[in-house]
């Protein structure tokens, strides 16, 4: 039970990225002196650095791919299963490096034929082993920390002119007043690029990202038009949905 427990803890900090203790107290309903006690080990294992009154998630925890991958997996996988209803024969979409999107590809039949774009190494892997996916790579100089592509150059070049059907983005945070933004300012910049060549914006969020807001704006949330996550919102993001015609599919 500690084991686990300190696991949860782990995982729970790096998705806030910053937590307070008595916020660790109520969540997971154990005293201040065992909280400090996991925090001290989560410390030592360079996961967490404890602040006053806390504690926030180290930066190389944060960026990694493989350990954002498994954050809430059941709950990313719940919302690409639902995302990849959406995509229909002869589309072209573009697939941000996001660790929800990637797993679309596990919903996907065999014989899907659609134009894919993507920065994200994770998504080009699983394309591959679709015959009937043609794969256009957005971005040349690779990140191996977000396992994606992200040259906003090269981007901007080569990819400004075109109209694509559908983006499919995630981010570090939602919120009505700040709209969709990610903490890393070039990965944020290729997302807007995406999104404002794509008719329609469908975003993937799982209930951890409402009402964050990370470094860099990139959207408006009132321009989204599909909005995939794994519970339903509260009445204050539901009536903004109603509000400005964004379906919600939970």
């Amino acid at each position: 039970m500690p084991n686990d427990r300190l696991t949860k803890i782990a995982n729970y900090i790096i998705s806030q990225e910053k937590v307070s203790i008595d916020e660790l107290v109520e969540k997971f309903k154990v005293s201040k002196i065992t909280i400090r006690r996991d925090l001290d080990k989560l410390e030592k294992k360079n996961i967490i650095t404890k602040i006053y009154g806390g504690a926030q998630a180290n930066s190389g925890g944060i960026n990694d791919f493989e350990t954002r991958a498994n954050l809430l997996r059941n709950e990313k996988q719940y919302i690409a299963q639902k995302a990849a209803l959406s995509i229909n024969s002869g589309d072209s979409i573009f697939m941000d490096g996001g660790t929800t999107a990637s797993f679309i590809f596990n919903y996907l039949d065999k014989n899907s034929s659609f134009t894919l774009l993507t920065n994200s190494l994770d998504a080009i892997n699983k394309a591959v082993t679709f015959p009937n996916i043609l794969i256009l790579i957005v971005g040349n100089s690779y990140d191996r920390n977000i396992h994606s592509f992200i040259n906003l150059n090269h981007v901007t070049k080569d990819f400004s002119n075109i109209t694509i059907d559908k983006a499919f983005i995630t981010c570090s945070g939602v919120s009505i007043e700040s709209g969709l933004s990610n903490k890393h300012p070039i990965v944020a910049g290729i997302k807007s690029m995406m999104c404002s060549i794509a008719k329609e914006v469908y975003l993937l969020a799982d209930n951890s990202k409402f009402d964050k807001v990370s470094l860099m704006t990139f959207y408006n949330l009132e321009d989204v038009d599909k909005i995939f996550t794994d519970k339903k919102p509260n009445d204050k993001y539901m009536n903004f949905f109603e509000k400005n015609n964004i379906e919600p599919i939970f």
